[in-house]
């Protein structure tokens, strides 16, 4: 027997989370909180995740990696003063 792919149990979660929603509309409010730090948090991790996938990219042609490390620090100490 075949264990379920990713896309199964995110498609089955959606499914309950619709059916859980239509059913029982309180427990949605219930969980608010947990809901809106989930979405910080990614919200949070995005803009780090594309400029380190930019140096990447970049930094792999040669001669600019000195360019990719300065960008960086950059970044660093602007996150850091802010």
């Amino acid at each position: 027997m075949r264990k379920p792919s990713l896309t199964a149990w995110i498609l089955v979660g959606v499914a309950v989370g619709i059916a859980l929603g239509l059913l029982w509309p309180a427990a949605g409010q219930a969980v608010r909180p947990v809901a809106t730090i989930f979405l910080r948090l990614v919200k949070v991790i995005v803009a780090p995740l594309i400029f380190c996938t930019l140096v990447v990219g970049i930094g792999r042609h040669q001669g600019i990696a000195r360019i990719g490390l300065k960008a960086i620090i950059w970044f660093e100490a602007a996150t850091t003063v802010a």
